[in-house]
């Protein structure tokens, strides 16, 4: 390969150089990302009370990580649950007066209706209350703190950028010609920039689809030893070498 046509690649890749031994060395940059991540906002306007993590801090799923005031959406629990417990009470009344012949069936249909009415505006009144307390939707670290306590948050505003704990994925971009030998469960090493250290991984996925514009395609690993591992740490993946002729 000419050093023209290496020129033309994007520079993510480094393709694969002939050495003098007649093998050839594969290596491509790699990028470590969280297997899972989050920015969690608020449905507000809200006013931000507490914020119970800060930078760096880990936290498990279900944990309380930021609490609202919300004592308009409490109140309002409140009076929806007194129209529920009112609108049950008249579907009861007219239930026995059209046993009693009384009134027709309309009105205990139109008394129905209402109790679920009433009912789902309970429900809902419930369901905004308990967004008053920002819980964690997975065991992890925080990654950015967006908002401080005593400020009112806006609908969508950012509070948190989350990430979790656990395996890290490393995404690299290789020529697809690899396609020809790399498969899913081979292992490979990952030299990382930030410590300086190598460490092992394997191919957890190779993409459905290859760019055509730079011929190649990505490949997602894994890495289980992230003991001094961060998302967003980047190196060198080397993959085992291959005799020229394949």
């Amino acid at each position: 390969m000419t050093r023209r046509a290496l020129s033309r690649t994007t520079p993510w890749i480094l393709l694969a150089l002939l050495s003098a031994t007649g093998a050839w060395a594969q290596e491509a940059r790699a990028l470590l990302a969280a297997d899972r991540e989050a920015t969690l906002t608020s449905d507000g306007p809200l006013l931000l009370e507490r914020i119970e993590v800060d930078l760096g801090d880990r936290f498990q799923a279900g944990q309380v990580l930021a609490r609202f005031d919300c004592s308009l959406r409490e109140a309002r629990v409140g009076a929806t649950a007194g129209v529920h417990k009112g609108a049950l009470a008249r579907l009861a009344s007219k239930q026995r007066l059209v046993k009693l012949g009384a009134i027709g069936g309309l009105d205990v249909e139109l008394a129905a209706a209402e109790a679920q009415k009433a009912e789902g505006e309970l429900a809902e009144a419930r369901t905004a209350a308990s967004h008053c307390l920002l819980r964690a939707p997975f065991a992890g670290r925080v990654a950015k703190r967006h908002a401080n306590a005593h400020e009112v948050v806006a609908a969508d505003r950012p509070i948190l950028s989350i990430v979790s704990d656990g395996p890290l994925r490393l995404t690299t971009i290789v020529p697809s010609p690899w396609l020809r030998w790399l498969k899913v469960g081979d292992a490979f090493s990952v030299r990382v920039d930030e410590t300086g250290r190598s460490y092992r991984a394997s191919v957890a996925a190779l993409s459905g689809r290859v760019d055509p514009a730079s011929q190649s395609i990505e490949v997602l690993g894994r890495i289980e030893d992230v003991r001094d591992l961060l998302p967003g740490m980047s190196g060198t993946a080397a993959f085992p070498t291959m005799p020229a002729s394949q």
